[in-house]
């Protein structure tokens, strides 16, 4: 599997305002001396992975340098790093390359990354694109990634997929409503921005997908279920289908691969049925998460040409083999 090195804070000594500021301000910039040394500890941090952990990270970022979490860059600053840090990863040996990105939110920041697009030199060091889908983003601001993805014939990532960065501080997160935002923005930016990967933001306690009870038992819940239903149902490497509704709130994406095809349909309104058309004929089985039931499945002899969408669930149709 492939991942990712994201630098968030670094040691005081390397910013141009040495214990000046508090830990987490943002848009502190690295100290024009100190390049050389933070050269060296990025390639011997990665070096001790590979020496004690078997472990060689693919790609390198700094996190939201846009935004400067907590490091910030200017998109010409950004090219330039890119170029540094690239060459100095090449030269030492490294598998490692560097992300292209990794904006705060998908807002027009592709704009951001544009001086490094330009830079063919510094292209040589860039193995994917990314942004972070905090907010949400149009569908042009969404397609405008894909764009500069396709223009630069590299992989688009969103490299943290998620809806509220402040969720955590009120546990918001938690609720079934949550999960349906969560869904509907992986469905837009699957239709829109085409990525090969979403990176869910996060398996810790902070976006928690289930809570844990008294006795410590793990309770979950219908966006754990949808979560896990999106996740085990989707083939691996599958290639996206073409899909549409007529409803702004019955939002649908499907995919194939090796004569299977997985279609995601989810209601953000109340009950209702839904007709298909374009379904290959054959057997199908379906999975149906809400908020009070998860991954409920029965099957079908054929195709459906209608299928009961229950209120503010997720419905997946799978073919072929199982």
């Amino acid at each position: 599997m492939p991942w990712i090195l994201s630098a968030w804070r670094l040691p005081e000594r390397f910013y141009t305002d040495p214990h000046q500021k508090p830990p987490g301000t943002f848009n502190r910039q690295v100290a024009p001396d100190r390049w050389d040394d933070l050269l060296d500890l990025i390639g011997s941090y990665i070096a001790h992975l590979k020496e004690h952990y078997q472990a060689e990270p693919d790609m390198f970022s700094f996190n939201e340098p846009d935004l400067g979490v907590n490091v910030g860059f200017t998109g010409e600053a950004h090219r330039d790093m890119v170029r540094r840090i690239g060459a100095d990863l090449q030269r030492r040996g490294f598998k490692t390359k560097m992300l292209l990105g990794d904006t705060a939110n998908p807002r027009d920041t592709h704009r951001y990354v544009l001086a490094t697009a330009a830079d063919p030199e510094a292209m040589k060091h860039v193995a994917a694109v990314s942004f972070h889908s905090w907010g949400n983003g149009s569908p042009a601001q969404y397609a405008a990634w894909s764009e500069v993805a396709r223009w630069l014939g590299v992989p688009l990532l969103v490299g943290e997929a998620g809806v509220d960065p402040g969720a955590y501080r009120n546990a918001t997160y938690a609720s079934h409503a949550y999960g349906l935002r969560e869904i509907a923005q992986y469905q837009d930016m699957l239709r829109h921005a085409r990525p090969q990967s979403l990176l869910y933001w996060q398996y810790t306690g902070d976006y928690a997908l289930a809570r844990v009870g008294p006795d410590g038992a793990v309770i979950p819940g219908g966006r754990l279920w949808m979560h896990e239903q999106l996740c085990t149902l989707t083939p691996h490497r599958s290639t996206v289908v073409a899909s549409s509704s007529d409803q702004p709130d019955v939002l649908v994406s499907a995919f194939t691969r090796d004569g299977s095809v997985v279609m995601h349909v989810l209601n953000t309104g109340a009950a209702r049925t839904a007709t298909l058309a374009g379904l290959p004929a054959g057997a199908w089985r379906s999975v149906v998460t809400t908020e009070t039931r998860g991954l409920a499945e029965s099957t079908h002899r054929e195709a459906p040409a209608s299928l009961p969408l229950p209120a503010r669930s997720l419905t997946t149709l799978v073919s072929g083999p199982r």
